[in-house]
């Protein structure tokens, strides 16, 4: 549930230099994202969870954003009112299909924002520093 689906960017890391660096090109952007819940099923429930919580971070660092503009805020605001329930109701029963389809809402929610160019904040610099670091150790070979 990181949204990465949505947008016009990718992220990848560098392990030479150990940086993330973002991709762009207008033309990435889907013409249309299919949000079916039963196709997550098979998602391990930790990587669903942690994705979620994920999706939670984009929704407050949209929110608080310098950058934020009504119609985003609104939509940031409802995430947060989808995702930790949703989270918890597929913590509860994984099979819930209702739940997974909110969370799937929320998540796309969480990414009005940044698709109308309103920029993260620390949580995602931070991310950044330690994905490509923790890419860097995946990739290099044992000593």
């Amino acid at each position: 549930m990181s949204a990465g689906e949505f947008m016009a960017y990718a992220g990848a890391t560098n392990p030479a230099p150990g940086i993330k660096d973002t991709f762009f090109h207008p033309f990435a952007v889907p013409a249309y994202v299919i949000l079916d819940p039963a196709v997550t099923l098979a998602t391990p429930m930790p990587l669903w969870l942690s994705t979620g919580v994920r999706a939670l971070d984009h929704a407050v660092e949209g929110y608080l954003s310098p950058d934020a503009q009504p119609f985003s805020q609104a939509a940031d605001l409802q995430a947060l009112r989808l995702l930790p329930q949703a989270l918890a109701r597929c913590k509860a029963d994984p099979q819930d299909l209702g739940a997974r389809f909110d969370c799937q809402m929320g998540m796309w929610l969480s990414t009005v924002g940044s698709q109308s160019g309103v920029n993260k904040g620390a949580s995602h610099a931070i991310g950044h520093l330690l994905e490509a670091g923790a890419a860097c150790r995946t990739a290099s070979p044992p000593a």
